[in-house]
């Protein structure tokens, strides 16, 4: 399977942000922190609201409208 290289980005240590899931529509707070001997941690906490509001207007399960989509194309 081939693989295509995407550009990286960086995030300020200490930002929290956003991640959804395409499949499901979670939605997830992320935080990243560097401790004093180098290691990097990061913690994820559920986003209820931002998951409900993602969900509701029909952007959650993302994958089952791109199926249901390639399937009407191919019909």
């Amino acid at each position: 399977m081939k693989y295509n290289k995407l550009d990286g980005f960086e995030i300020e240590l200490g930002t929290v942000f956003k991640l959804a899931c395409c499949d499901c529509g979670l939605v997830h707070n992320i935080a990243i922190a560097k401790e004093n001997n180098d290691k990097i941690g990061f913690a994820l906490e559920r986003n209820n609201k931002a998951t409900a509001q993602l969900r509701r207007h029909n952007f959650g399960y993302l994958q089952q409208g791109v199926l249901n989509y390639t399937m009407n194309k191919l019909r």
